[in-house]
């Protein structure tokens, strides 16, 4: 475990522009492009002892939907909000288990009481789903109790169906919390919101094929979309100061601006730091390339 924590913490030193803070009052930041920064959390992602209770519980073809690794600072004082309960994508009822994305939760730190943990709301496979509004989940956070803490020392695993109604518990603590998040999904339907970017030593050249199933449908989504390729100009974070450089891909280039703000005005940012990601953000290609989803009109 400690060359994960050590991984880890070598990113956020070296990766800082890739770090950014996931939403209001929850105390975490994140990288989503880890598989990029920081290749190695592969080993993670396909765990030999994770991997086929995750292919067990999906039951059939498996592939990555995305890899976050996230930080939970110490904090000092009472939180202002302790828990934000959520689901993350509606249930699969077609599935036995009701799962439509799974996630892998790695704790590399150890997490207590006494630290910032995971919180989850129990639900049988054959329970009545109330809605996907706010008040629903806290009316379902408060029924089941305020919902499970799961403590484990660094090294515990926590598989979950994202559908459950969860959140992350923010704490007056004196430690951080580390853990190393995965998505797995049901393809071949398009993999979802969730969009990174995988090296092609990954999804193309990988020796393994088990590695080019996983990775693959999801490093084809690019190519499909055809997203555009956005200058970080439109990013609100502290990027590399190098120029530009755009990848191969539709346009061939980078582009200047931003095309929401040419089809409909207004001044969208790809990420407000603290604040808030665009609903067409798809990630970094390099570190001063962001890939946009904005939809391209027809003909």
């Amino acid at each position: 475990m400690s060359q994960y924590t050590e991984g880890f913490d070598r990113d956020r030193r070296e990766s800082a522009p890739l770090w950014r803070y996931l939403g209001h009052d929850t105390q975490q930041t994140a990288n989503s492009e880890a598989l990029v920064s920081w290749p190695a959390v592969d080993g993670i992602v396909r765990h030999p002892r994770v991997l086929p209770l995750v292919r067990e519980l999906m039951g059939g073809p498996l592939a990555v939907l995305g890899v976050s690794i996230r930080h939970m600072d110490a904090h000092a004082g009472p939180p202002a909000i302790p828990q934000q309960w959520h689901g993350d994508v509606q249930h699969r009822d077609s599935h036995p288990l009701r799962i439509n994305y799974l996630q892998s939760m790695v704790y590399l730190t150890d997490v207590s009481a006494e630290t910032h943990c995971f919180a989850i709301v129990p639900e049988a496979v054959d329970e009545p789903y109330e809605g996907w509004d706010a008040q629903a989940w806290s009316d379902r956070a408060e029924a089941g109790g305020g919902g499970v803490e799961l403590y484990g020392p660094a090294g515990t695993v926590i598989l979950f169906n994202a559908s459950a109604v969860h959140a992350g518990t923010v704490r007056e603590t004196a430690h951080e919390r580390k853990t190393v998040q995965t998505y797995y999904c049901h393809p071949p339907e398009p993999p979802g919101s969730i969009n990174l970017t995988i090296p092609v030593s990954l999804w193309r050249d990988h020796e393994d094929p088990e590695a080019r199933e996983l990775y693959g449908p999801q490093a084809s989504i690019a190519a499909v979309t055809g997203h555009r390729e956005l200058r970080a100009g439109h990013i609100d974070i502290e990027l590399a100061a190098a120029p530009a450089v755009a990848v191969p891909g539709v346009d061939g280039k980078a582009v200047e601006r931003c095309p929401w703000d040419e089809a409909e005005g207004g001044h969208h940012r790809c990420v407000s730091t603290n604040e808030s990601v665009c609903r067409h953000y798809r990630g970094l290609k390099s570190p001063d390339v962001v890939v946009c989803g904005y939809p391209r009109k027809e003909g």
